[in-house]
């Protein structure tokens, strides 16, 4: 995934394992934004904050990686 992302591209890591692997394999290029709540670490943090980056950024490629059990967490509400 590193290297199809351009430069412009925002990446939004939610919880636990999708936010380790995503510290450890994926290769940040200059230019680029991680974000994630890291300290804190909640589930389902990943799919709002990526839309609110959609909105507030709207000329830029948001890329959320999340997980399945944090993907339900927002599909209720």
């Amino acid at each position: 995934m590193s290297k199809l992302l351009t430069k412009k591209d925002i990446i939004i890591a939610d919880d636990g394992g999708h936010l380790t692997w995503t510290l450890q394999a994926f290769k940040v290029k200059y230019g680029q934004k991680l974000f994630s709540a890291f300290g804190n670490s909640p589930m389902g943090y990943a799919l709002p904050a990526s839309i609110g980056a959609s909105i507030a950024k709207n000329n830029s490629r948001i890329i959320c990686v999340d997980g399945d059990g944090s993907l339900q967490i927002n599909l209720q509400e």
